[in-house]
Formats: C-alpha cells, sequence, structure tokens
C-alpha cells in the first residue's frame, strides 16, 4: 500500500497560516472603520438612518448607537446587494411617525393588560 503526500507548497506551514490570518486581521480592521465612519456620517442626517441613531444614543450612548447603525447599514446594503435594489430614504419625519406610532400601540397594549383604558385627547383640550 502506497501512501500518497500533498506536494510542499500545498502544504499549510506556520508561516503561511500567520500570513493569512495578519491579512485577515487587517481586512476586518479596514471593514469595520468603514462601517463606523459610515454610521457617523449617519448620525449628522437628517435621514431615517440619522433618527435612528440619534434615538439610541440618547439611550445606550454614542458607542452602542454608532455599533448599532453600522450593523443596520450593513444589513441594507447586503440586502441591496443581493436583490439589486435601490435604497430610497424615506426621510427623519416618516420614521418619527412610524416611531411614535409604535409608542402609541406599546403604551395601550401595556395599559389595558394592567386593566386601564387609554382615551385619546385632542390638541385643544388641557391637563390641569
Amino acid at each position: 500500500m502506497t501512501t500518497v503526500h500533498p506536494p510542499v507548497a500545498a502544504r499549510p506551514t506556520l508561516s503561511h497560516d500567520l500570513d493569512r490570518s495578519l491579512v485577515k486581521v487587517e481586512s476586518d480592521k479596514g471593514r469595520l472603520r468603514l462601517r463606523f465612519l459610515a454610521a457617523q456620517a449617519a448620525s449628522r442626517s437628517h435621514s431615517a438612518l440619522g433618527a435612528f441613531y440619534r434615538r439610541l444614543r440618547s439611550r445606550l450612548g454614542a458607542p452602542k448607537a454608532i455599533t448599532a447603525t453600522a450593523h443596520k447599514i450593513a444589513r441594507l446594503f447586503y440586502k441591496l446587494w443581493t436583490e439589486r435594489g435601490t435604497y430610497t430614504d424615506p426621510g427623519e419625519t416618516y420614521y418619527e411617525q412610524k416611531y411614535r406610532e409604535h409608542l402609541v400601540k406599546r403604551l395601550k397594549k401595556t395599559a389595558q393588560s394592567l386593566g386601564f383604558e387609554v382615551v385619546p385627547q385632542s390638541s385643544t383640550e388641557s391637563v390641569s
């Protein structure tokens, strides 16, 4: 029975593995920097992503908000890239309106579970 060994060039060596891991680490750092720069740029914009960042920043702090916004941008990019679509920003006001609707719905559900009923108040009435 004969044993077939791969050619010497095909065998992994320590230096070969080290070079590959160093290249991966450098590309990962660049990828992270790019995502964080995009998230910081979105933070200053009057877009839905900017409103998302500002809402999270007030609740979680800037570092976590930047990371979450970077992940959201990466997910949007991946979806657009795989489906070959285009991105149309709904705008800051649309995002804020949807978020407010979500809050009202959640508050009504919580009040109902506690045995209360939420009655909408008109803008002309005042509470004293």
